[in-house]
């Protein structure tokens, strides 16, 4: 799921993301310093494209 993206209609991004099993993984056009900092105080791995 997009973090994000929320389509009218369609669960948001992170209700997406709080239902799924980790390990998780969350596309996002933001920048890493954008994200939310609860997610980045985890051992989180990140991949910049």
């Amino acid at each position: 799921p997009f973090l994000e993206v929320n389509d009218p209609g369609d669960p948001s991004g992170l209700e997406t993301l709080k239902d799924t099993p980790p390990p998780r993984l969350i596309k996002s056009h933001l920048p890493l310093a954008l994200l939310p900092q609860t997610l980045l105080d985890q051992k989180v791995k990140s991949a910049m494209v």
